[in-house]
Order: structure tokens, then C-alpha cells, then sequence
């Protein structure tokens, strides 16, 4: 009674974008979340439509919605236990139990982001994507799950002609630009490696994982583009709280071997 006595009440249609993600960090926002807006693309622009989510936190977020054409005045951002009502309400059916959301690289779903995240990113300054680019992904700025020679390994794949990039420091904008033209993208496992989503052409990505944690998620976003993908196994392992965070150490040595080929 005490939520529902204050309900706000929405006078259109409202879209429910939260489920038990919580928390949803960049790869479920971007590869999970913002799909849904597919299901009503026709209305993402009227004045009443209106989507629900949890209290906002990352600038990036407000960036994919004002691509998709979500005006800030039609969020509803919603605090836990906070009630709302809605002439038309639409709650799409995977809310819960939901899968890591790269599992769903459907080609309705990487279209929608293209058609939305990539070309409205790219149309501001005109750039054409031209895949030349070399990119390696630090997590320097991450509290957990780190390379920690990351220098020295970074100096190695500048000798190969890679620039390190940090998204942490970019906008949502800045982020695509630069996977747009990258050809070849070498990363840690996280969240910014869900760009694979938005790649326009060819891009071979290695994805580093400890021995102690994986997952083929974006194993599965590159293999529904058709793009190689090949993952290098770190063996020297630093224990964190869970196996998600353990920071690794490569051994460039052993990694030029496997992997020189491939860079």
C-alpha cells in the first residue's frame, strides 16, 4: 500500500528497461538494455513515449538513449521500491534469469545498435570508417581484474604498432569512433570489448583472460559478424575477491609465440 499510494502516473507508453542486472555495468547497458528499444522503434521519437530504468549513474548511458532518440524528459528513472503507472505499459519477457547479454547477438539486435549507436556516433563529425587502426584496451583504470605489467606489455604492442586507449576517459561517442576503425583490438576481458557489437568491417580481436575465469561471450558477438576472434590464457594469476577480478600477469615472452602472428 505504502509503495503504490504515491504511484506517478505516466499519461502515454512506457517501455521498461530494468530487470535484476543491478547495477547494469557498460556491456549489459549497451549489448542488452538498448536492443529493447527495438521492440517499439516506431515510437522511440513521439512525445508519449517513455521508457522506466533504475537511477541513471554514467553519462554514457544518457548518450545511448539520446542516440536512439530518448529525450532526457522521457526517462523515468526509478529508485528501488518506487512504483509508476502507465496508460500503455510494455515489459519485454527476458527480465529475469536473463543470460550474459553477448549471448544474444541476434541480427535484428546488432543492426538496431549500428542503426542507432554506430551511425549516430560517426554522423556528428563525418568520419568514414576505414579499419587501420591498432587498439589495445587498458584496464588501468579499473579497480579490479588487471594486467599488472601492463607498461611493459603495452610496450610491446607498440613495437606492433598498437595505441593504448582507455575508455574510462572517453565519452560513449569517442568509444565507438575509435572501434570503428580499429582492425585489430587486444583486450583484457570487460566490458569495453562489447563495441565488437558495433563494428562496421573486419576486426581480429584477442581477448586475455586469467586461468581462472572465462566465458565465450564475446567469442559469440564476433562470430555473429564473422570477424576472427582468438583468446590468450594468463597462467600467473593474482587471487582477488572472486575469479572476475583476479589480476593476471602475461608473460610477453610466451605471448609474442602464440601470438605474434596474429598482431
Amino acid at each position: 500500500e505504502d509503495i503504490f499510494s504515491n504511484v506517478r502516473y505516466i499519461d502515454g507508453t512506457l517501455l521498461v528497461l530494468i530487470d535484476d542486472i543491478s547495477p547494469p555495468n557498460f556491456c549489459h547497458w549497451l549489448v542488452d538494455m538498448i536492443p529493447r528499444l527495438a521492440v517499439m522503434s516506431h515510437r522511440l521519437k513521439d512525445n508519449d513515449f517513455f521508457v522506466a530504468t533504475r537511477v541513471l549513474s554514467s553519462p554514457y548511458q544518457y548518450e545511448a538513449l539520446e542516440m536512439c532518440g530518448i529525450s532526457r524528459d522521457r526517462i523515468i528513472e526509478l529508485a528501488p521500491y518506487e512504483s509508476v503507472q502507465a496508460k500503455h505499459l510494455v515489459v519485454t519477457s527476458d527480465i529475469n534469469n536473463m543470460p550474459h547479454p553477448c549471448f544474444k547477438s541476434a541480427p535484428w539486435a546488432l543492426d538496431f545498435l549500428k542503426s542507432k549507436i554506430l551511425v549516430n556516433s560517426l554522423s556528428s563529425e563525418n568520419i568514414r570508417p576505414i579499419g587501420s587502426r591498432k587498439l589495445y584496451i587498458s584496464r588501468n583504470d579499473a579497480p579490479g581484474r588487471k594486467i599488472i605489467n601492463d607498461s611493459d606489455f603495452y610496450d610491446y604492442l607498440q613495437y606492433h604498432g598498437y595505441e593504448k586507449i582507455i575508455l574510462g576517459d572517453l565519452s560513449l561517442t569517442e568509444q565507438v569512433k575509435y572501434f570503428s576503425m580499429a582492425s585489430h583490438v587486444v583486450a583484457l576481458h570487460g566490458a569495453g570489448l562489447s563495441h565488437i557489437a558495433l563494428l562496421s568491417g573486419e576486426c581480429s580481436t584477442i581477448e586475455i583472460f586469467p586461468n581462472s575465469y572465462g566465458t565465450p561471450a564475446f567469442y559469440i558477438l564476433s562470430a555473429a559478424q564473422g570477424n576472427p576472434y582468438y583468446t590468450y590464457v594468463a597462467n600467473d594469476v593474482k587471487k582477488g575477491d572472486r575469479p572476475q577480478i583476479d589480476n593476471l600477469y602475461i608473460d610477453i615472452q610466451k605471448f609474442d609465440k602464440l601470438a605474434s602472428h596474429l598482431i
